[in-house]
């Protein structure tokens, strides 16, 4: 079982149960005697002597006094915040935990006396906290998993922490001086009344089976869809994953690669490698270039390669997240864009891919195209890499959503949670067309003889007419992990595409 399961924590209660059979019998008190919080704290009876090889005294605990001095349990105190909130792996989980429960146990029995309590631990703030401690347990994941789904979101940013982190003080706080107050003053009696009922709804519940209806409930908006497994897909997409590894494990180092472009590597071997198909009988070579974008698109060009290419002998791939042509978005971007060209002339491709999601200096308002400063940043940009390619596939832009903040898989996952309609998650072809009518305007101006451009808006939007859905309706998968890039569901789209295209260009070259 997992370690936080209970069968698996039993040695810690059992460390918490020492500690206390210790403090009591420190303080004089019988085995198993019960004493109140608040009375340990208000009693003020003549003190008593310390019990010696711990013999048994009905006297009530000496009322604590201001402590002045720093003693071992600040020390302790101080030492466990470290072990426990420290940002660096100091030890291993396990034995950080064991640990961290022993080093409590012994604080727990030095605060059992008076002479040996802390600084730290008996100041009033801290006092405090450990009053309302409990109920910002109970509160702080119910909080966290409410704001999640108001914000659409997976994950907390700095503003939802902070945000998270006020509610559950103040609900705390509220609770702590109200609700707990009154059960703390009250008979056992009416807690236990209490705890029945809430046990009682509970059974009711699981006897009527009321989770398997909601579940059922779920199911109904698409019978032949396993909403669950869909909520976990989403969530799991969302995160953009594909930023930790290479696209996939056969595409492998290319020191030969890095040799080409003059030894310039950026943001290291993620995002360049080599990758040389099993059931190759050719000599075609493939050099794949671009964004973020061109990282991800290889996934669904490997299968396509496979399935239908055998004269294939190697695709290279050299990308760059977040570096557009025209563009400085990040300071890797222009050593990137300046080892292009050095890579294109070394490898002398028979087909380079160009692949970009966006550039906002090529969609700008147009005056004169005759004239026009971003068509010429373009034209410059590929003039190296058309003369020294047999072939040239320059993708187009595709079409992507724009009206969710959080990103496509997160919206769609919270739609499915809330069991809520998505028949709104789409775009149109008229829409997307009008966004980017300046960019086809450029680009229409662009003409190489060796310069292939391919339609992707074409592909992404053929599953209804005029319209171009951002998830799949069939498993309601996202075909977007965020705004821009695409999952595996929405690669899947372009598979035809990029197997026309690579069969027209590959016919010329046999």
């Amino acid at each position: 079982s997992a370690f936080n399961l209970l069968p698996a924590r039993v040695w810690q209660f059992l460390a918490g149960g020492l500690a206390q059979e210790v403090c009591l019998c420190l303080n004089g008190l019988p085995n198993g005697s019960s004493v109140m919080y608040e009375k340990i704290r208000t009693d003020e009876d003549e003190p008593q002597d310390d019990a010696e090889n711990c013999e048994v005294d009905t006297g009530k605990i000496k009322p604590p006094t201001k402590i002045s001095n720093f003693r071992t349990a600040d020390l302790l105190s101080i030492c466990i915040i470290a072990l426990v909130m420290s940002p660096w792996a100091v030890l291993p989980a396990p034995a950080l935990r064991i640990i961290a429960v022993l080093m409590t146990s012994r604080l727990l029995i030095l605060g059992c006396k008076q002479n040996q309590q802390g600084i730290l631990l008996t100041s009033s703030p801290l006092v405090y906290l450990g009053d309302i401690s409990y109920v910002v347990y109970l509160a702080h994941w119910p909080t966290i998993i409410l704001w999640k789904s108001v914000s659409d979101s997976t994950s907390l940013s700095i503003f939802g922490i902070f945000n998270c982190l006020f509610i559950t003080f103040k609900i705390a706080i509220v609770a702590h001086h109200t609700i707990e107050q009154y059960f703390i003053r009250s008979k056992v009696k009416t807690a236990a009344v209490v705890v029945s009922v809430l046990y009682g709804f509970l059974a009711i519940g699981l006897l009527l089976n009321v989770p398997l209806l909601v579940n059922t409930n779920l199911q109904s908006r698409a019978s032949s869809v396993d909403i669950a497994a869909a909520i976990e897909w989403n969530e799991r997409v969302s995160h953009n994953d594909y930023r930790k590894h290479r696209p996939f494990k056969e595409c492998v180092d290319d020191p030969e690669g890095q040799k080409m472009r003059g030894g310039y590597t950026g943001k290291g071997d993620r995002f360049e490698c080599i990758w040389k198909p099993n059931n190759s009988t050719g000599s075609i070579k493939i050099l794949i270039v671009g964004n973020s974008v061109s990282h991800l698109a290889i996934s669904i060009i490997k299968p396509v390669i496979e399935g239908n290419f055998p004269q294939v002998e190697l695709v290279r791939l050299y990308s760059m997240p977040a570096c557009r042509p025209t563009e400085v978005v990040q300071n890797v971007c222009p050593p990137y864009h300046k080892a292009l060209p050095k890579q294109v002339k070394a490898m002398q491709p028979d087909i380079t891919m160009i692949m970009y999601d966006n550039t906002v200096k090529l969609n700008k308002p147009v005056v004169n195209i005759a004239t026009d400063g971003a068509t010429k940043e373009f034209v410059k940009f590929l003039t190296p890499i058309v003369n020294n390619s047999r072939f040239v596939i320059l993708d187009e832009f595709y079409p992507k959503p724009e009206h969710t903040p959080k990103g496509m898989a997160i919206s769609l996952q919270m739609r499915l949670m809330k069991n809520q309609p998505a028949d709104d998650l789409k775009g149109t072809i008229e829409a997307f067309q009008k966004q980017y009518a300046n960019f086809y305007t450029r680009l229409d101006r662009i003409n190489f003889p060796n310069l292939i451009k391919h339609n992707t808006s074409a592909a992404m939007c053929a599953e209804e007419k005029d319209f171009c859905w951002w998830y799949n309706r069939k498993n309601m998968h996202s075909y977007f992990t965020d705004n821009t890039h695409l999952t595996d569901d929405g690669l899947e789209l372009l598979r035809d595409s990029y197997t026309n295209v690579l069969g027209s260009v590959l016919e010329h070259l046999d």
